[in-house]
């Protein structure tokens, strides 16, 4: 049998257009990785999980684009982060609400931190406690208390009192909650006198360049002014 030979020409050229050598199609044909949008979202998807208070604008761009995550996914409820309590609706941090969550009551401020303490909201005061629980006290406040934001005011049934108020061993006068000093009053059909510490006066007392005399028997009102000598 005669052996044909092939030049390396021929041989390259046969490769080249798609002969078929030793049962092997070649083929200069090229292929393309899939890199079509969806496929690449998909595969994105798939490999999310991330978890926390993290940068995803394409959840929401509310709060600079920071959203609550499980797992790559937006998660709703309450979440303990940076010291406070947040609450978070299909992964964005909600302000300035009430919310209810555990069979409680909380409420979040204008950074979404669920408050403590005493607060004044929308006209009334609250108690929220202070042992880092957070939620909504049952009691109406009451007494002289330091309101978060606020300050120290005199609160009944959880609203700013204005009165005479009788403790620490003294009878003092409030106005819209604000403890008053060095100031006359009149309440009761009487006349009363608060020194700088907020106290009524008894007994003599010089004010403004003139000398008056108030009751000594805790009752506390201007009885008469001495003469000006």
């Amino acid at each position: 049998m005669k052996m044909q030979r092939f030049s390396k020409a021929s041989l390259v050229s046969a490769l080249v257009g798609g002969a078929v050598l030793s049962g092997l199609a070649i083929t200069t044909t090229p292929v393309f990785a899939d890199t079509s949008e969806s496929t690449v979202q998909t595969t994105r998807i798939q490999q999310d999980t991330r978890t926390g208070y993290v940068y995803s604008p394409e959840v929401s761009t509310a709060n600079g684009g920071y959203n609550w995550l499980e797992n790559g996914q937006p998660y709703t409820g309450l979440r303990y982060y940076a010291g406070s309590y947040y609450w978070f609706v299909n992964g964005v941090r909600q302000n300035n609400q009430w919310e209810n969550a555990y069979g409680l009551t909380y409420y979040v401020d204008n950074d979404g931190r669920a408050v403590q303490g005493y607060q004044w909201i929308n006209g009334q005061a609250y108690d929220f406690g202070s042992d880092n629980t957070f939620y909504l006290r049952k009691d109406i406040p009451n007494g002289y208390l330091n309101i978060e934001g606020v300050g120290w005011r005199w609160i009944e049934n959880g609203q700013l009192y204005t009165g005479f108020r009788n403790h620490d061993n003294g009878f003092f006068y409030y106005e819209g909650g604000v403890l008053q000093t060095n100031r006359w009053v009149s309440a009761y059909g009487h006349t009363y006198y608060v020194e700088n510490d907020g106290r009524a006066v008894q007994g003599y007392h010089y004010i403004d360049g003139h000398m008056y005399y108030f009751s000594k028997d805790n009752t506390y009102y201007l009885r008469y002014q001495l003469p000006d000598e």
